[in-house]
């Protein structure tokens, strides 16, 4: 009788445990490794990979996860401090474009209040118009930010529905009219009926920031030209001045959210910066497009809308 060969069996399970331990000693370094690599990551500001030790297939599987997903946080927190970095801008240039009106209007409602016995009645009235001007300008402000806000609660998207472009111009330069009774603008649109989707209140805004932003930037009496033309594919708005143009050196820039001033530091009045990035903002979630140069006699601003809808 042959007997069963239990010492072959129990060194080959020895040995097999042995392997085992040995593996799992490796895979515990490996995953030492990894994690300490992971938490040299999560502390560093760039997209570092962490690297596989070893030929386990597990182990480079678990470290190629981790890279998607350090991927994906990566690209989170770049954009919470892009995020966080425009805030910031943002809220500076507002509080920079709103501090100028409201210390005229402080100052302007103070003199009347402290001198209105001796001040005779045509500086009554200059102070008054002056108070009414900076309190429209502060109104127009106020509906850009909500134009903004009734973007980014949709995110960054747009309800367009379709509407004719000449009722657009029209109602635009009726409500720029509200604010400057005495602006000149002249206008001319295409014999055809253009019919195009957008967001008419926001675009409406655009336009009547461009307007705005030509009458009070341009320093000339001149009427400001807001025309229509259109192509096989968009339709492109023009708003041209005939005044100082716009300082080249600030036409790269324009639309970046800081105030713009024209040529003339004395032009500072009242800034436009924050109206005409709020512009590009609505314009980009229409699919659109905006520029700004300068012509012989002045400047132009114009944006382009596409007849199909786009995409932003």
């Amino acid at each position: 009788m042959v007997s069963f060969p239990w010492g072959v069996v129990c060194a080959a399970g020895a040995l097999v445990i042995a392997l085992l331990v040995l593996k799992i000693c490796f895979l515990y370094r490996d995953l030492d490794q990894i994690g300490a690599q992971l938490g040299d990551r999560l502390g560093e500001k760039t997209n570092n990979r962490i690297y596989a030790p070893g030929n386990d297939r597990h182990i480079r599987a678990f470290a190629a996860h981790l890279n998607r997903e350090l991927g994906v946080l990566y690209e989170s927190r770049s954009r919470y401090r892009n995020g966080d970095r425009e805030l910031k801008e943002a809220v500076t240039n507002i509080s920079h474009d709103l501090r100028t009106p409201l210390t005229g209007i402080i100052g302007a409602s103070s003199s009347y209040l402290e001198n209105s016995a001796l001040l005779p009645e045509e500086e009554k009235i200059a102070i008054i118009t002056h108070i009414h001007e900076d309190a429209n300008w502060l109104l127009n402000m106020v509906e850009n930010l909500l134009a903004v806000t009734r973007i980014h609660d949709r995110s960054s998207s747009v309800r367009k529905t379709d509407e004719s472009v000449e009722e657009i111009v029209s109602a635009a330069i009726m409500r720029l009219k509200k604010r400057l009774p005495e602006a000149a603008v002249n206008v001319a649109v295409p014999d055809e009926l253009l019919i195009i989707p957008m967001d008419a209140i926001l675009i409406e805004q655009v336009l009547i920031n461009l307007l705005e932003n030509a009458i009070v930037h341009s320093q000339s009496r001149e009427p400001i030209l807001c025309y229509v033309d259109a192509d096989s594919t968009d339709v492109t708005f023009h708003v041209k001045d005939y005044g100082i143009g716009i300082d080249p050196d600030r036409l790269e820039n324009i639309f970046d959210g800081n105030s713009y001033i024209g040529n003339k530091e004395s032009d500072s009045n009242k800034g436009m910066g924050i109206g005409l990035s709020i512009c590009k903002t609505i314009l980009t979630a229409h699919g659109g497009t905006i520029n700004a140069k300068n012509h012989a006699r002045g400047a132009e601003f114009y944006f382009t809308l596409p007849k199909e809808g786009g995409t932003p």
